[in-house]
């Protein structure tokens, strides 16, 4: 159930089933939080550029740096 209401969400709001130019600009920018959204990015371009990999790369960091401080507080 959780998983459907993250999931929804982040797919309505990457540009995966609509072009996110529908969307208002509000919702656009939420829509850029998603990781989905820069993942998307990066398959629909024709050529491969760093600068569409590289939120994806930082949110990876960041995802992994949380992760870790979360189970440092867990261990002890």
């Amino acid at each position: 159930m959780v998983s459907i209401i993250i999931f929804l969400p982040s797919i309505m709001l990457s540009g995966i089933m609509f072009p996110i130019e529908l969307l208002p600009k509000a919702f656009e920018m939420v829509g850029k939080i998603f990781p989905v959204s820069w993942g998307y990015k990066v398959m629909a371009d024709s050529t491969f550029q760093l600068e569409n990999l590289l939120p994806l790369v930082v949110i990876l960091i960041l995802a992994i740096c949380v992760c870790g401080i979360l189970l440092r507080k867990v261990d002890k």
